[in-house]
């Protein structure tokens, strides 16, 4: 998983295992360009639909299909605290399906 900053989308955090799948060339870059390879905010991130009004925590979550490296993943996203500041989001990214093909039954061509 990673943690990024609500304002920014920011990455602030990154385990392991997020490490060595994703490389990031630069630190701090924001999760939709450096993750995602999106220009802007993914209309598919869970964290859009936090209330961060709310001091309990909560937890939101989506279904990716990404059908450039023919992936699943189920995408959450949790409010924390970080470092004693709130609006820290936790994201984790979790592979579903082996591929999405496979899924759907569908063949590549």
């Amino acid at each position: 998983g990673y943690i990024v900053d609500i304002k920014n989308f920011r990455i602030i955090y990154m385990n392991k295992n997020m490490k060595e799948r994703f490389v990031i060339t630069q630190p701090h870059q924001n999760c939709y360009q450096s993750i995602f390879q999106k220009d802007d905010i993914c209309d598919f991130c869970p964290a859009i639909h936090l209330d961060l009004e709310k001091s309990r925590p909560q937890i939101q979550e989506s279904f990716v299909q990404d059908a450039c490296n023919n992936l699943s993943y189920n995408l959450q996203a949790s409010t924390i605290q970080w470092n004693g500041k709130q609006n820290y989001i936790m994201m984790s990214l979790l592979q579903t399906q082996e591929t999405v093909l496979e899924k759907t039954g569908e063949q590549s061509l």
